[in-house]
């Protein structure tokens, strides 16, 4: 029932001694750096530091609050009807499967979200919506800018921020195309 892990074909080639968790890795920089700290103490040239990867470079900088105003990362969807006769095949030739084509062009709703790790409260955000693109300004901290590339009603629309993930959802309804859809 189980197959032993020299077995897995996956993990034949693989050197299961040299496989190190990330707890490991940071307990090894510590060690490092605090042999290099006596190295310099007693007057003797500090070992060589092991180089961290890019990988782990981009986690620790995705950690720190940025300097200066930066566009923070968004994910956009564009909501359309679904219906079962859409995607029935038997409509594929006929004029009522042209006319079906055409008509779900647009979307009926454009969904934005917006993630900002570095914001605990909303209060002093700014969101602006015209009739094709959506401004968001958090004062020091990040600004966006985005083209929804169709025309959209802002009165009808809502927004709402999640304090535990850290994100404002924006959804507003789409009223025609433009000329970038």
């Amino acid at each position: 029932m189980f197959k032993k892990v020299n077995e897995n074909p996956l993990l034949a080639n693989m050197d299961l001694n040299n496989v190190k968790t990330k707890l490991q890795k940071e307990t090894e920089a510590i060690v490092a750096e605090q042999k290099a700290k006596d190295a310099a103490a007693r007057g003797e040239a500090p070992p060589k530091m092991v180089q961290q990867t890019e990988e782990e470079d981009s986690e620790k900088s995705d950690d720190e609050r940025p300097t200066g105003i930066v566009q923070p990362k968004y994910k956009i969807v564009h909501s359309y009807p679904a219906n079962l006769g859409d995607h029935w095949e038997g409509h594929k030739d006929s004029v009522e499967g042209q006319h079906l084509r055409k008509s779900n062009n647009l979307p009926t709703e454009i969904g934005v979200t917006i993630f900002l790790k570095h914001v605990d409260s909303i209060k002093e955000a700014k969101l602006d919506i015209n009739e094709s693109t959506l401004v968001f300004e958090y004062p020091g901290l990040y600004y966006l800018d985005i083209n929804l590339m169709y025309k959209v009603d802002s009165n009808s629309g809502n927004a709402k921020f999640d304090k535990t993930k850290k994100t404002l959802t924006i959804r507003v309804p789409v009223v025609g195309s433009t000329d970038d859809s």
